[in-house]
């Protein structure tokens, strides 16, 4: 029976790789394998046209009287072959090697659409930040509100001591007239001594701590933005009024006195007190700094120096 030559199968395997989309995972693996079949089909092809072309030059060597002797001990051998079972002439090798390049065809005609599509793409990322016009802070006094030196003789032993307030200017400016707001946090949180703390604000949580020694609270401060509390915020050299929201700026409120409730209270500046936040570009807010100290029974130790380390964060927000 007559043996079916093993490249045909390479070549049907592979030339439909031609018409399939670019890419795809069957011709890529078909390539691969025909590829691989190709190379060891090729150098057995080889392998046997040499030995065909080495076993004819024996024969002819052999038959002619004028061989010389140097030769005669050649030998030629292959595990497979062998010259008295190939016909001869063979024309099979050079068909082989035909069909062969039929294969490269089509593997350079599947492969070279891959290419162009690789080369023809490429990724573009389009970024950027919208922003709103650009404000900057700055408090006076290197945006520190000291209180001195404090006596611990000056201090009451029955009730907690309030200290004369300082203040200290905030101001705002914008490179165009721009709707803000500032929040405040209490960076000593936890620390507010209570009977401090009630001497200031009788209401809880509008006063900020002053740290802790031992597990001991040492007093607390508060921060005042209303104009009754003696302090006028002013916004392009004209007096306004400073509001405040409780919901993020849903509802607004004016307040005499204005104090700052670290974590919840967003501050504005308004024309009027019945109208809403308005847009500015310079905005100057004195705020009023009060500190207080506990009774002397509820602090550490005064036999040595008590230190006093308040720290507020004053943050600006876009309306």
């Amino acid at each position: 029976m007559c043996r079916r030559s093993r490249t045909w199968s390479f070549i049907e395997f592979a030339l439909p790789c031609s018409r399939q989309r670019a890419g795809h995972l069957r011709c890529r693996l078909g390539l691969r394998r025909a590829a691989f079949l190709f190379a060891r089909h090729f150098a057995f092809v080889l392998k046997k046209q040499r030995f065909i072309e080495a076993a004819t030059a024996t024969r002819m060597h052999r038959s002619s009287p004028f061989r010389p002797r140097t030769i005669m001990h050649t030998r030629l051998i292959h595990p497979v072959f062998h010259h008295s079972n190939v016909p001869h002439p063979d024309l099979r090798g050079p068909r082989r090697i035909a069909r062969a390049a039929a294969v490269i065809a089509a593997a350079v005609s599947c492969l070279a659409p891959i290419g162009a599509h690789a080369a023809g793409s490429a990724d573009l990322t389009v970024t950027g930040v919208i922003r709103p016009a650009a404000c900057s802070t700055a408090l006076s006094g290197g945006a520190i509100a000291d209180f001195g030196t404090i006596s611990a003789r000056a201090l009451s032993a029955t009730a907690a001591t309030v200290l004369p307030a300082q203040i200290v200017t905030l101001t705002i400016t914008c490179n165009t007239a721009t709707k803000v707001g500032i929040t405040t946090t209490d960076n000593r949180a936890g620390t507010v001594n209570e009977a401090a703390g009630t001497a200031l604000i009788s209401t809880p949580g509008y006063t900020f701590g002053v740290g802790a020694i031992g597990g001991k609270t040492i007093g607390a401060y508060s921060l005042m933005l209303g104009s009754n509390a003696g302090v006028q915020a002013t916004a392009d050299g004209a007096s306004v009024t400073a509001v405040y929201s409780q919901d993020g700026g849903k509802q607004w409120i004016s307040s005499l006195l204005g104090p700052a409730q670290p974590g919840v209270r967003l501050h504005a500046w308004a024309p009027s007190s019945s109208s809403p936040p308005a847009a500015y570009k310079v905005i100057t807010q004195p705020i009023k700094v009060t500190l207080a100290l506990g009774k002397t029974g509820d602090l550490p130790p005064l036999d040595q120096e008590v230190q006093i380390d308040g720290l507020a964060t004053i943050s600006l927000s876009y309306l």
